[in-house]
């Protein structure tokens, strides 16, 4: 299924401006078709530092997102991901 992410409620953290390597795990996704709506972050000053992950949940979906930032302290934060279909 091809997606479109979009991020909100959040924002890059200080110095950084790309993210490398980003993959996410689900966890309790029964079909390809729950995939898509929106996350919330449980924790709202969450910050994806290198190396670090974060969990966004979807009533009981949750995505495990992490990436690699460049440099020291920096990351991005997600406070809503919304995933959609793509066309």
């Amino acid at each position: 299924m091809k997606v479109k992410l979009e991020a909100n409620g959040g924002g890059l953290s200080v110095g950084s401006s790309r993210v490398d390597d980003g993959n996410g795990v689900f966890a309790a996704l029964h079909s390809i078709d729950e995939v898509p709506g929106t996350y919330a972050d449980v924790n709202a000053h969450s910050v994806l530092k290198s190396g670090d992950a974060q969990v966004l949940t979807k009533g009981v979906v949750s995505l495990a997102i992490a990436g690699v930032g460049h440099g020291v302290e920096m990351g991005i934060t997600v406070g809503e991901l919304t995933i959609s279909k793509d066309e």
